[in-house]
């Protein structure tokens, strides 16, 4: 993590991200994809949920997938509100692991 202060700031960039050591094959694509957009990639995704409608700590967030050949990159992108930068990261990684973890997207998730 890197940290840039700027005094008077009325909000921070809070990016993060995972790589994936894969080829984008197809197959590994669509699955990227798709948990892509219920996490971050649409309105209603679960961080957007979280930082923006649940806790009005920002004005949205977003996820993407870069594919490349070799490996590709999964980018989060949350603007938050500077106070709220600390309590912001937490919550990235905890919604992060959860996809990830013990509360992978659902089916109600999906539709």
């Amino acid at each position: 993590m890197y940290l840039i202060d700027k005094p008077g700031a009325a909000q921070s960039f809070n990016p993060g991200g995972k790589r994936s050591h894969h080829r984008a094959t197809a197959r590994r694509k669509l699955r990227w994809e798709s948990g892509t957009t219920y996490w971050a990639g649409t309105f209603g995704g679960r961080v957007n949920m979280n930082l923006r409608e649940d806790k009005h700590w920002s004005y949205g967030a977003r996820t993407t997938f870069q594919f490349a050949r070799g490996d590709s990159a999964w980018v989060t992108q949350a603007p938050v509100q500077t106070d709220k930068t600390k309590e912001s990261l937490v919550e990235l990684n905890k919604e992060l692991r959860d996809m990830f973890g013990a509360r992978p997207i659902s089916q109600d998730e999906t539709q």
